[in-house]
């Protein structure tokens, strides 16, 4: 919607963080959208515009003790996280932490937290709770520790595209289309059970951005 309407030509690809993170560094992408603590990283413009939030959390076999905190976490138990994901590592790592790391694909650490192989997996919430309901992982459960949550920000090299990509994303709000785009997405015709959640927000983003 904000391309077609400033008249911008445009090609518009999904990819994995690490891939998009180095296609963007190297100039090989001109616009990111993704987690403003990672936007900030490239040192170049980000938007005012929000378009949603990235939240963190911690999943858990359910027959384990709550923890209160990652603090509570012993250098005994495994914190696994996803492979490949630079965000959530510069979010989490931190040198008095007292437990152990370990960097696995998403799904083998599904299957180790819920076999038993590790103890703790940190991913975002949305993914997770698409991931325990589309696997039946009934025995796992998100907990309630309190982890870091992100803004959705768009960053642009051109400072003068990212101030025009601001200006017509808030007047796109004005006039209802970014509700509508959002509204569409997530109504129960659109949001199926294999649609992973996120190929739906990079979608969603991708509406707004095109």
């Amino acid at each position: 919607a904000i391309c077609q309407s400033l008249e911008i030509p445009h090609v518009f690809q999904m990819r994995e963080s690490f891939t998009e993170e180095q296609m963007f560094r190297q100039r090989r992408a001109d616009v990111i959208v993704g987690p403003d603590d990672m936007l900030q990283l490239f040192g170049c413009g980000v938007s005012e515009s929000v378009l949603g939030y990235y939240r963190l959390k911690l999943l858990e076999r359910s027959n384990m003790p709550k923890i209160k905190s990652l603090k509570d976490i012993d250098s005994a138990r495994v914190l696994v996280l996803r492979k490949g994901d630079n965000f959530i590592q510069e979010k989490l790592l931190h040198s008095d932490d007292g437990y152990r790391i370990q960097y696995l694909p998403a799904m083998e650490a599904l299957v180790g937290v819920a076999t038993g192989r590790n103890d703790f997996f940190v991913w975002g919430e949305e993914m997770l709770k698409w991931r325990i309901r589309k696997l039946h992982l009934e025995s796992l459960r998100i907990s309630d520790v309190s982890l870091p949550v992100s803004e959705i920000r768009i960053a642009c090299h051109d400072p003068e595209l990212l101030k025009a990509i601001d200006e017509q994303y808030a007047r796109l709000r004005k006039k209802g289309v970014v509700d509508d785009i959002y509204n569409k997405w997530f109504s129960s015709d659109y949001q199926q059970e294999t649609t992973s959640p996120f190929v739906l927000y990079v979608t969603i983003a991708g509406a707004l951005l095109l």
